[in-house]
Order: structure tokens, then sequence, then C-alpha cells
């Protein structure tokens, strides 16, 4: 049976950030022979226009190499997650550390890979799971896709009474990701449940403060 990558099946578009020119070339060489689909890779040469790419869209993966300059591709990768951008986000380091791989997983990446040794066979076998999972293909728990990074904290300043602006300067992202977040089913089905909690408990500490108040007049008369 053939296998499918994303929806159009014959083209993947792939946004490459590393502040060296070079790898361009050598990443489109390294996918140009696949099979699986035909990949489309463009460049973004630091930080800021990679990320000005992220959050215009428009690509299917995206490939952010650990440095940028004098920052950081795990930075981008948390700014790009927090800002909800759509497609994988996958972490190029030439430094093979268990913490660098660790931190990129807690920042949003759906994929870690070590330049050193890279093949295409690699490459493009990480970007077509990354790809078909992001999709839905591959998630045993539909809900676990739902979840980001953040999302305990908005949910609780919100399920609290805060304000929009208040929920994120406490959760540390936009306004504008707060409300892409409301605009989730699952993100509002576990607020209200939340809400429910809290609502629970207050319930529960009056009704307790209401004994111990009628116990106490009862004590004096």
């Amino acid at each position: 049976m053939k296998e499918t990558g994303p929806a159009e099946q014959d083209r993947v578009r792939v946004l490459l950030v590393d502040d060296d020119a070079d790898e361009l070339p050598l990443i489109e060489g390294l996918l140009r022979q696949q099979p699986w689909a035909q990949f489309e890779v463009e460049w973004a040469g630091d930080f800021d226009s990679g990320l000005d790419r992220m959050l215009a869209g428009g690509h299917d993966a995206y490939l952010v190499d650990y440095r940028l300059g004098s920052r950081s591709g795990i930075d981008l990768i948390r700014r790009a997650t927090d800002a909800q951008v759509e497609g994988p986000l996958i972490l190029l380091t030439g430094v093979g550390d268990r913490e660098v791989d660790r931190a990129a997983c807690d920042a949003g990446a759906a994929g870690y890979l070590h330049k050193r040794g890279l093949d295409g066979v690699q490459l493009e076998r990480t970007l077509r799971y990354a790809t078909r999972s992001v999709s839905g293909e591959q998630t045993s728990d539909p809900r676990r896709s739902a979840d980001r990074p953040n999302d305990l904290v908005l949910q609780a300043s919100l399920a609290r009474g805060d304000s929009v602006v208040a929920a994120a300067q406490r959760a540390g992202v936009s306004e504008r990701t707060v409300y892409r977040r409301l605009a989730d089913p699952v993100f509002n089905e576990r607020l209200e449940a939340m809400r429910e909690r809290i609502r629970s408990r207050l319930v529960e500490t009056i009704a307790s403060e209401m004994v111990a108040t009628g116990d106490r007049h009862h004590v004096d008369a």
C-alpha cells in the first residue's frame, strides 16, 4: 500500500530557520530524492524573520537551528508554540545533549535531529511522522493534540474569574493566544470542568462555615 503524507500528498512546504545560508542547499539535497513527497524548502536567516514567517503561516513543517546568532532556536520554538503556529516544529542541532532535547520538547518541539550524520531518509521520516501526528493520523488520544504549554495556567486563571488580559499576563502569552485557546472546544471543556470544581469547593466551604457557625450559636444559646 502506498504511504500517504499531508493533505496535498505531493507537496510539503518546509521552512528552514538557520543563520547559515549554506544549510539550505544541504537540506534541499537531502530531501530531493525522497519518494514520500515533493519538498519545497524556504529559508529564513535569523530569529525575527523566522518568527515572522511562522506567524504568517503557509508551511507544513519547520526546521529550526539550535543556534540563531546570539539567540536560541528553543526560544523561537517556544514563541511559535505560544502563538499557536500550525505545523510541527523540529529542532536541528550540532550538540548531542539530552538537556537540549528535553528543553526542545518542553518548548513544544515535535522532534529533534542531530546535524552530524543526518541523512535524507532520517530527515524525511521525521518530517513525515511529525506532520502526520500533528494532522491527527497517529494521535491515540485526540485530546492530547489540544494541549499546549501554559494551558493549565490559563485555565486556572480564567476559572478564578481573571480577565483575558490578566490570564495572558499570568501565563506569559499574548491576549490573541488566549482568545485562540478559548475557541478550542476541548480547552473550553476543561476550563468549564475546572470552574465546576471551584464552584463545588466553594459551596462545600460555605456549607462547612454555616455548620460551624450554627454549632457556635447553639452553644451560645
